[in-house]
């Protein structure tokens, strides 16, 4: 039993780093946050006009060399008209934002959603709102109407209205719900 603990405690100091350049890069500013905030919503407006609510569980900002917003238990961004309707929505479960360049990168469960009933299925999605625009390289799945739509790749705007498939792997059509057997 003796020589088990030692075992044990001798396996754990080996796992220590007295590394400076460890120490130094765990004890930096920017990797921790600045600050955290829970159960976060955000309105963004325009001309004292609605254009984005986005909500959050949690919301940690950083400063540093590499200011960034990260959203690490997901988010959800709706985008709205001129008439105050929602427009379009996009979903992930996480998401990060770097304050430079305004860009944001949504991963793991991206959904987008626009008023026609499109439905955009991918694992990463970048969206740039200096040009109200979205895109990814990775394999998407655009639900729409009576197909599917699988594609390596996308552009579109931030609508989700107006898009373009980078290489299309494949085209399927769904069932007519009015013609299914009963």
């Amino acid at each position: 039993m003796m020589r088990a603990a030692t075992g044990i405690v001798l396996l754990l100091l080996a796992a220590c780093s007295n590394d400076p350049r460890e120490v130094k890069r765990l004890t930096q500013k920017d990797t921790l946050p600045l600050q955290t905030a829970k159960e976060v919503t955000l309105y963004y407006s325009d001309s004292a006009r609605l254009k984005i609510k986005l909500t959050a569980p949690q919301i940690d900002d950083y400063a540093g060399s590499e200011p960034r917003t990260v959203m690490p238990k997901g988010m959800k961004v709706e985008f709205y008209d001129e008439d105050m309707k929602v427009n379009s929505s996009i979903s992930a479960r996480y998401a990060v934002r770097n304050e430079r360049t305004n860009l944001m990168e949504a991963r793991n469960n991206v959904v987008v959603v626009n008023t026609k009933g499109e439905k955009l299925e991918t694992e990463q999605l970048f969206w740039d709102d200096r040009i109200d625009s979205i895109y990814t390289d990775k394999k998407v799945k655009v639900t729409s109407g009576s197909q599917i739509i699988h594609s390596e790749g996308l552009r579109a705007d931030q609508t989700f209205n107006n898009y373009r498939f980078k290489k299309v792997t494949g085209i399927f059509a769904l069932p007519d719900s009015d013609n299914s057997p009963k």
